[in-house]
């Protein structure tokens, strides 16, 4: 009487009636239910044929194979899982086959259940391309690729799939490949809804020195996803050549800092003089690793042309991107103290020597004091400027030197910054200075000359 009323309820409005009644047919291993159940497994609900499958599995009934090995082409892929399942468990073996078609199923966890239920059954792999699909399935896909060409439509269909983790698994596993096909699926998954997915896809291009890759790499630094922007420039700068000058050009501006520090690293790896412009306007980056990155791309290219820029960045806020720079500029030209692009840059220097930073002002003045050393050690001074300031710090000595110097913009540099630092000891040589032939020095050297009396009378007060 139960068993009839089971059967009854498999027909009842409600999808829990219905599944109730599956499971207590299952649970009562009555013979004749098997047919009532194989008969309610085309329900309209997803949920009611997974119970019935389910319960047709309870029964080891050679009977039940037929209906199981057709529920393993269901909609849903939790029916065909559970169908998978319920044949390696009554131990189908003449189920093998189908379930070897399922190991090719789009969803992987019915890839699992079909690999599962074949090992249940003792199946082994006979074709490669049986190896690789069976690999596939059990998440083994780089060894599936050691299967060469025969794996890679299996691991296209892996593209396909739900999740992004398996997705990534056959991205790898595709891009190992030594199969020219693999190209056009890596790029189609550039268009992937997971980030993560793109971003191997990238790094999988990216291994591919063809101007197809190249192309699409370009493209990739328009993605919407940071890192993936940054895996394309990084890419880029390994293969993009002189195709990739401008993509990565315009990739300096973009608005993360990580895409622009790989820019800049790329553009230093291409080796290409035409990009000395663009990266030295990254010297004026917020990010600090930016610069850095900057430097040391300069110092790749190994153009003298950089040398200005590399000097006014021994000013930089930070002690790692001055200490580079100045590692750069002694490969570039180790005399850079004595060039003329020093003597270019002193008002940038000068007015790095006013900034509100402490650390950039003590670069600043370092850098001058040793671009007037180098002028100092090259152009004799014409005789001691003030026997008192053989007891002031070098750098006040080597500035006053400078007030003397042939060249007007070092006096004009010398004099601000003797004013700025107001020691008492060089009264004498300001005062020589304020008779200089050019109005501009002889400004300077009166401001400076006052402040210097201004901060003399100020300690006599005290």
């Amino acid at each position: 009487q139960m068993i009839w009323w089971s059967i009854q309820q498999l027909k009842a409005r409600k999808p829990e009636s219905r599944i109730a009644a599956a499971e207590k047919l299952a649970a009562s291993e009555k013979p004749e239910a098997i047919e009532a159940l194989a008969e309610a497994a085309n329900d309209s609900e997803a949920s009611v044929r997974q119970a019935i499958t389910v319960a047709l599995g309870r029964f080891k009934d050679e009977r039940v194979v037929i209906p199981l090995t057709g529920l393993l082409n269901d909609m849903a892929p939790e029916v065909r899982a559970a169908a998978a399942t319920a044949l390696g468990d009554i131990d189908a073996k003449c189920a093998e086959k189908p379930l070897i078609s399922s190991l090719k199923d789009q969803n992987d966890k019915v890839r699992q259940a079909a690999a599962k239920a074949l090992d249940k059954l003792g199946w082994q792999p006979q074709s490669s391309e049986e190896r690789a699909v069976h690999s596939i399935a059990i998440g083994r896909y780089m060894q599936a690729a050691q299967e060469g060409e025969t794996a890679f439509f299996p691991l296209v269909s892996v593209l396909k799939g739900d999740t992004y983790h398996q997705r990534k698994a056959a991205i790898e596993a595709l891009s190992r490949l030594d199969d020219s096909r693999s190209l056009r699926p890596l790029i189609s998954a550039l268009k992937d809804s997971d980030s993560h997915v793109r971003v191997s896809a990238i790094e999988a291009i990216g291994r591919q020195a063809s101007p197809e890759a190249i192309d699409a790499l370009i493209v990739a630094l328009k993605d919407e996803f940071p890192p993936a922007r940054t895996a394309a420039a990084e890419a880029l700068g390994r293969s993009g050549g002189a195709k990739a000058l401008v993509p990565l050009t315009v990739a300096l501006r973009d608005k993360s800092w990580d895409v622009r520090r790989a820019s800049v690293e790329a553009l230093g790896r291409l080796g290409d003089a035409r990009a000395l412009e663009p990266l030295v306007a990254l010297f004026k980056d917020k990010d600090p690793d930016v610069r850095m990155a900057t430097v040391r791309a300069l110092s790749t290219l190994k153009d003298p042309r950089a040398i200005p820029a590399l000097i006014v960045t021994l000013t930089d806020d930070q002690r790692q991107v001055r200490e580079a720079a100045l590692d750069a500029l002694q490969r570039l030209d180790p005399q850079w103290d004595r060039s003329d692009a020093a003597q270019q840059v002193v008002p940038e220097l000068e007015n790095a020597h006013r900034s509100r930073e402490y650390w950039v002002r003590q670069a600043a003045s370092d850098v001058l004091a040793r671009i007037a050393q180098a002028r100092s050690d090259s152009q004799a001074l014409e005789g001691e400027p003030n026997a008192v300031l053989v007891e002031a710090p070098v750098v006040v000595q080597l500035l006053a030197g400078l007030l003397r110097d042939g060249d007007r913009d070092f006096r004009l540099a010398a004099a601000e910054a003797l004013g700025r630092l107001g020691d008492h000891r060089t009264s004498k040589v300001l005062e020589e200075a304020r008779e200089d032939i050019d109005p501009w020095v002889k400004h300077a050297a009166d401001r400076a000359y006052e402040e210097v009396q201004e901060r003399g009378r100020a300690r006599a007060e005290r």
